[in-house]
């Protein structure tokens, strides 16, 4: 017959030995000692509700597992990976993590969930009002007294929707955790009342003002805050403040990072816009990208930004990529028109007379076309003036001549005819066609005339 002391089995309980209850519980019965099974599972509940105890167990668990070098994993990365640094970096966050399944496991028998609404058991939870200090004594099973600063003219309402012990009646939420020797401890937490009440009861524990916030909590405080600045963002940019906006996008971005970030720097992006800072908008459309933003507008406005720099060659490929997502003709040809100006204005001519050809065509393709006489005579102005930039004098010639035909009164062509003429070393024909976008008005134009001494 096996004979067990209760003082030895109080003793291996209280040193964490590898003797579980179960078993200490099957030597008792063998050895008939009845009476000792009650004192050693109150005492194991005791052990159980010891945080120290536990979050040993879990850390030294959690630590031997993430220290182990992976089948699949270079010694050298291995190596890197785990470290004296990486160490005490890797205990704080299993000490937050104790603190979280700690706290699960504590207050699963005392609350409960439905749908979106935590609930405290009504076996868990009991309460009364002191009137004379305003405070709501709620009483949570084991989680002890919790004072909560409840007006008189609440006070009924709010003691009737905890008494009604009914879902969705009386709600915890935003429940912050702490351990306060050693055990359990609420530090603060919020309540409401019903669906519809928008009234917020707010529970602060004066033992936790200098405890130290988790990872967790500085993460859900910073994106509340976040949240708010965002609203503040596009109230901003809705009035067309975009300096403010500019800042409360980059508090966005700098308390919580991963809220709406591709669509923050996109806003951001478009706020610099306004600003004519395109360095910026550059750097936030990137940014907004490179988090997989699918977006024909991004790029167009970036495609403008290096335009405005000058970056004529990040232009054309960045208006390229939007006629991607463009879905209808007339948005693809307004992006060749502004291919075929980045390539004339960096000097790419063939390339600049392609583009400008393509809008034509994909004019042409429709049943109606989408360019009307007016737009036709600017493009084929604007084919004119890179073959002139090319010295194919003929060719720009005869488009030249083309768009005065449809738009007789573009002074713009008449001076670019000129210029054709020129390039041609036809003199009169150029002083004619200089005259005639002189007398419409073209500064250019009457320029040379000027100095040459002629009138018009």
């Amino acid at each position: 017959m096996v004979n067990i002391k209760s003082d030895t089995i109080i003793e291996l309980l209280n040193t964490q030995t590898s003797l579980t209850l179960e078993h200490t519980r099957t030597k008792l019965i063998q050895g008939k000692q009845y009476s000792q099974i009650r004192k050693i599972e109150e005492n194991q509940e005791v052990v159980n509700e010891l945080f120290s105890v536990f979050s040993k167990r879990f850390v030294e668990n959690k630590m031997v597992e993430w220290e182990k070098k992976n089948d699949y994993e270079k010694t050298s990365d291995w190596k890197l990976r785990v470290n004296e640094e990486s160490k005490k970096e890797k205990l704080s966050d299993l000490m937050e993590e104790a603190i979280v399944t700690y706290a699960e496991s504590e207050m699963a028998n005392v609350m409960g969930k439905s749908y979106s609404n935590f609930y405290f058991y009504s076996t868990k939870c009991s309460g009364n009002y002191d009137a004379d200090k305003e405070i709501y004594n709620l009483k949570v099973s084991k989680l002890g007294l919790i004072k909560i600063p409840v007006s008189l003219d609440e006070a009924k309402a709010f003691d009737e929707a905890v008494k009604s012990h009914s879902i969705g009646r009386f709600t915890p939420f935003d429940m912050v955790f702490f351990i306060k020797d050693d055990k359990l401890a609420l530090a603060e937490a919020k309540f409401k009342l019903g669906y519809i009440n928008e009234n917020i009861y707010t529970y602060i524990n004066p033992d936790a003002k200098n405890r130290k916030k988790t990872k967790k909590e500085i993460e859900r405080e910073n994106k509340q805050q976040a949240f708010e600045q965002l609203s503040q963002a596009n109230k901003y940019y809705n009035d067309k403040d975009y300096k403010q906006a500019i800042d409360c996008y980059q508090k966005v971005i700098s308390l919580s990072p991963d809220i709406m970030a591709a669509n923050n720097y996109k806003a951001l992006g478009y706020a610099f816009f306004f600003t004519e800072d395109y360095s910026q908008v550059i750097n936030s459309f990137k940014k907004a990208l490179a988090l997989d933003l699918i977006d024909g507008d991004v790029y167009l406005h970036l495609g403008h930004a290096y335009n405005k720099l000058k970056d004529y060659s990040n232009a054309i490929d960045a208006y390229n990529k939007s006629i991607r997502f463009m879905h209808d003709a007339k948005s693809c040809g307004v992006i060749y028109n502004l291919i075929g100006q980045a390539y004339y204005d960096s000097k790419d001519f063939t390339n600049s007379i392609n583009a400008y050809q393509q809008l034509l065509a994909l004019s042409n393709e429709q049943e109606f076309g989408f360019l009307n006489e007016q737009d036709k005579a600017i493009i084929y102005n604007n084919i004119g003036a890179a073959y002139i930039g090319k010295e194919d004098c003929k060719s720009a010639i005869k488009n030249l001549e083309y768009t005065i035909v449809i738009a007789p009164q573009m002074a713009l062509s008449y001076y670019n005819l000129g210029n054709a003429y020129k390039c041609d070393n036809n003199q009169k024909k150029a002083i004619k066609a200089y005259k005639k976008a002189a007398k419409l008005g073209e500064d250019d134009a009457q320029s040379i005339l000027k100095e040459q001494g002629i009138g018009w």
